[in-house]
């Protein structure tokens, strides 16, 4: 489309909508090249115009929807482009917008009781699918709950449900405190006061009492324990006592004084609350003689 002339209509589009939107979308709507617009900007002095200054209103909106909006559409209410959304946002330290409704990779750490670099190296390697919460500067990954679910049924030993066996109730409750659960209360129109027809009273009773029943029911059915989480609790109860946990420097030293008695890897183990694997993977990593030798010096 170059060499073709501007409208008076198109010049009247970008002084309007300049700073506004972004350059592609303009170029876009206007069927123009992003030079042409940097070029139609500077002659129109649209360039050096500042952008106009947010009004409390506006702040106000942005601070009150950060969490249940993206920033695509507060950008769109506020009839600004999405960098001066983000660019603002930043400035007021609203921090990225983390969706309640998903897992970060700290609350993922708290229910399966695990350092957090465990999660973050799980997400490195592409074992757990995420996503980074949107905002400059920032590094937020988030987890959808049904890609948290399929990571702990393909990937049972990598973590423990011995430490916690209520982690389907915690994954339930997380669910029930997602956007999309307080949005359907928080449009609720105001309760009306009805008069029940005499009538209809003792139908209207009965149908109460079998919502309730029903609502009941499903709460009980809800509370159970999944067969796959059953299955790897009943499992993970048979493997050590302290599978997953960090060795201490006081394991370190009853590691080195068991294994200078002669004991072999499972009777080390035993003692210790670890497996025969762990036993041997650590007496790899540690020098022994040197942690008798520093105890023998402290004493």
């Amino acid at each position: 489309m170059s060499g073709r002339a501007w409208e008076p209509w198109e010049d009247e589009f970008m002084i309007t909508n300049y700073g506004k939107l972004s350059r592609q979308e303009i170029a876009k709507k206007l069927n123009r090249t992003v030079p042409a617009i940097n070029n139609r900007a500077k002659k129109l002095d649209l360039r050096t115009k500042k952008p106009s200054d947010w009004t409390e209103e506006e702040i106000s909106f942005m601070c009150a929807n950060w969490r249940n909006m993206s920033i695509k559409n507060i950008a769109k209410r506020l009839g600004r482009s999405f960098h001066a959304v983000e660019v603002k946002a930043t400035k007021l330290g609203l921090g990225p917008q983390v969706d309640p409704y998903k897992w970060t990779a700290q609350e993922i750490c708290y229910l399966l009781r695990i350092d957090p670099w465990t999660v973050l190296r799980w997400i490195e390697k592409g074992l757990l699918k995420a996503k980074k919460a949107p905002l400059m500067g920032q590094k937020i990954y988030q987890i959808s709950t049904s890609e948290l679910l399929r990571f702990l049924k393909e990937n049972p030993e990598r973590w423990d449900a011995r430490r916690n066996p209520d982690l389907h109730l915690d994954i339930k409750r997380k669910d029930l405190l997602g956007t999309e659960h307080w949005k359907m209360w928080g449009t609720t129109k105001k309760k009306t006061k009805r008069q029940i027809p005499e009538h209809l009273k003792k139908s209207f009773a009965k149908f109460v009492i079998s919502v309730a029943k029903a609502g009941a029911e499903r709460i009980l059915e809800g509370r159970k324990q999944p067969d796959w989480l059953k299955e790897k609790l009943k499992r993970d109860q048979q493997l050590a006592e302290r599978r997953f946990a960090l060795w201490t420097p006081e394991e370190d030293l009853k590691l080195a004084v068991l294994f200078k008695k002669g004991l072999s890897y499972k009777e080390i183990g035993e003692k210790l609350g670890r497996s025969e694997a762990a036993v041997g993977h650590r007496l790899k990593r540690i020098n022994v003689w040197e942690i008798l030798e520093r105890e023998r010096m402290v004493i």
